[in-house]
Order: C-alpha cells, then structure tokens, then sequence
C-alpha cells in the first residue's frame, strides 16, 4: 500500500510492508500542483506502484474530498484513484497519524524533558502535540480491549489564553491582524515570526510584511545575540507548554504526552525544555498530577509514516 504524510511544507511518501514503512522519500509540497503528480513522481522514484493508498493530511477529514488547511491542494479520494490507477484511496488527519505511532514507538524513538520522568498511570489516554507548519493535535484513547482508539481533531484551532502581561500585549497585537488568535496562530513556524515581531514593536500589517523569518528567529535564539529572539522562543515554549496540558486535561492523558512538529527539532537547544515544563506543570490543583505525566519529544524521522503503516 501506498502512504504518504502530507504536510504544509513537506510530503514523505512510502509503502506499507509488514506493518512497517519502506521506500521513504521526502519532497518539497511547492514542487507539485498536488498529490497526483506527486504520488507519479514518487513511484517513478522508486521503481514500481501499488493499486491501494493512505494519505495523511493536515486538515480536518470528515468526507473524501478535503482541503488542506496551510497548502493550497484539495484531495478527492475518487479522482485521485482514478488518475493513479488505485482500488482505494483513504484519508486521516496528519497527526491522528502520529498518534496512531505512539505504540509502536520504543525508548529509542524519544527523548524525556525531565531527568527523572514518571512512567505515567498505566491504561491511560495518550496525547501528542505538535508545532509546525500548524499544530498538531491528537491522542489515543484506551478501547477496553487492549487496542487503541484514535482521536481525530482540530485542536490546534481552539482560541489561545494569556498567562502573563507580555502574552497579553503579544496576542492584542495579533488580534489586530486576524479575527481570531488561535494556538495554531502562534505555536507554529508563522507564529514564531509574529511572537518576534510583536516583542520588536511591529502591529498591523507591519507584522506581517516585516517580521523575521521563523528560520531567522531559530538561528539568532540560538547564537544568544539577539536578546528578542531569546525571548520569542521563550514565549513560544511557554504558550506550548499551557496548550499542551490543555491538552492533557482534557482527554486525560496520563500515560504520557508526546511533542511532535518540525518546529521542536528546527529550534533545537533554542527550544526552552525548562520553560515549557514550568509551564505545563502551572495548573493549580493539578500541577501535582501533570508533574506525574511523562514528557517526550518524538525523536523518530517519519513517525506518521510509522502510524499509517501500522494502521495499513
């Protein structure tokens, strides 16, 4: 079977076999018009096709015609089977995808934030959040029968809340750009730009025709020469960190949140680990409980791959 994680930026192509995913390539979205010429590209790459397909898209899939949220391709499982000469073309959230990975997961394909982490209460839900070119947001719930059942959401789109002053100012300044400041607005690589451009003073349009890049803002935390910068991927961390126990609340994930997304590896040493687990554990009465879930960053490549083969 064919499967393929679709991204905002990026498409990882690879066939399912045994439950696990061979024959990956990664390609660059921009380069296709959409998935077809992307899935002939990909089988020419390698030599051979199928007549099955999984696909994993960033965007709400609650029918088989889907338009993705942060890339300008819209999916139709009939044509698409049509032009790739396919029996059957399904649809999953990207990041229900990831989810679905946790279990086939081992020590190896993380790492804990904290140096002596909790094994979490066995038989409860899992989550996974992650900030890319959006955020991501899934979980697993347990079935009852030993398996997992999946959630599939758009929870990166639920309004963002300010903790501190600064986060009010940053997100006041937003507001006069967008109609509504959602967690996806800022914790992504887009949200990463805004939260440096409203730190440098930057409102209205000015923030979006003047603001560094996210790359940019990664690059200056890094090299600590830019104190704004510092400060930016702080605040980025920060916010995660309260969405994410959001997060953990809510579907009562105390087996273990995962963190997922480009943009944890892309900031690297920049991404503020102490930061965002003071945070996450800054919930009242039940800071206690959070400090007993386990937080680990998915160091896997292709986790959604590893979760659409699985499920294949």
């Amino acid at each position: 079977m064919l499967i393929a994680d679709v991204g905002g930026t990026h498409i990882r192509f690879a066939m399912a076999v045994g439950g696990r995913p061979e024959n990956i390539k990664e390609y660059t979205c921009s380069t296709f018009r959409g998935i077809v010429p992307a899935a002939e590209y990909y089988f020419a790459d390698i030599g051979h096709r199928t007549d099955r397909a999984l696909f994993a898209v960033a965007g709400p899939v609650n029918q088989q015609i889907v338009t993705l949220t942060n890339l300008a391709w819209t999916i139709d499982c009939k044509a698409v089977a049509k032009a790739l000469a396919l029996q059957s073309v399904a649809l999953t959230n990207d990041f229900s995808a990831i989810a679905l990975s946790l279990p086939h997961l081992s020590n190896s394909d993380w790492r804990t934030i904290r140096s002596s982490p909790s094994s979490g209460i066995s038989g409860s839900s899992l989550a996974v959040i992650g900030p890319g070119t959006g955020l991501g947001v899934s979980g697993l719930i347990p079935d009852g029968m030993g398996g997992w059942q999946m959630i599939a959401g758009e929870g990166g789109h639920v309004t963002l809340a300010a903790r501190t002053e600064v986060e009010r100012d940053v997100i006041q300044k937003i507001d006069t750009v967008f109609d509504h400041v959602s967690a996806e607005r800022l914790l992504s690589g887009t949200g990463l730009s805004l939260i440096y451009g409203a730190l440098s003073g930057l409102e209205g349009d000015g923030l979006l025709a003047n603001a560094a890049t996210p790359e940019r803002v990664g690059s200056m935390a890094r090299s600590g020469n830019d104190p704004t910068a510092i400060k930016a991927t702080r605040i980025f961390a920060e916010m995660l960190g309260t969405v994410a126990s959001d997060l953990v609340l809510t579907i009562g994930a105390w087996s273990g949140l995962f963190l997922a997304g480009g943009m944890v590896q892309h900031l690297g040493p920049a991404f503020d680990e102490a930061a965002f687990y003071e945070r996450f554990t800054a919930k009242g009465r039940f800071s206690n409980a959070l400090r007993d879930v386990p937080c680990r960053v998915i160091t896997a490549k292709q986790p959604g791959l590893i979760g659409l083969a699985a499920t294949a």
